[in-house]
């Protein structure tokens, strides 16, 4: 979390996740409100995440891919993947809102 870093982040490994998610929406309910999808990338292809929400005629559709494709990262790009994790905490807190028909 702290900015200035001396030392290289250690994941561990590389990372490849994918998500895909489908809610139901509830009967008499409507989408009137979704996130807007957004696709990030880290330089020289260190990392990427994309993130998209859509609506099907009785469902929400989510996909979430995050792509870090090395397990060590120097000191010097852990800015890029502490802004890149920042994003994705605020991507991921917005709401989907849905409104009751009458």
């Amino acid at each position: 979390k702290k900015e200035g870093r001396k030392f290289p982040v250690e994941i561990g490994s590389s990372i490849q996740e994918n998500y895909n998610i489908s809610l139901e929406l509830p009967e008499g309910y409507t989408v009137e409100y979704l996130p807007q999808a957004i696709k990030l990338e880290l330089p020289d292809n260190l990392g990427s995440y994309y993130f998209a929400v859509s609506e099907g005629d009785t469902s929400i559709n989510a996909i979430r891919k995050l792509s870090l494709n090395r397990p060590i990262y120097s000191a010097a790009e852990a800015a890029g993947l502490r802004e890149l994790f920042l994003r994705i905490v605020e991507v991921e807190a917005e709401k989907i809102i849905l409104t009751k028909v009458e």
